[in-house]
């Protein structure tokens, strides 16, 4: 299942709805995500890039192995 993850920019509002129709014109069916989620922010690494494992790690609670 495809995940959506948004940080929206300040003084921006945008709806779930909005964002599926919007990735349905420009997506084929398997790329397109199934929900999208809102985040005020997302954790950065000490070198200021996404930390992508801390942002996974929510999704793959116990499960036996994490992509």
């Amino acid at each position: 299942m495809v995940l959506g993850i948004v940080v929206k920019a300040r003084g921006k509002e945008v709806t779930e709805a909005e964002l599926l129709e919007f990735c349905k014109d420009r997506l084929a069916a398997y790329q397109r995500p199934k929900r999208i989620e809102f985040y005020d922010s997302l954790p950065r690494t000490v070198y200021g890039k996404l930390d992508k494992k801390s942002v996974k790690k929510k999704y793959w609670e116990g499960r036996d192995r994490m992509i």
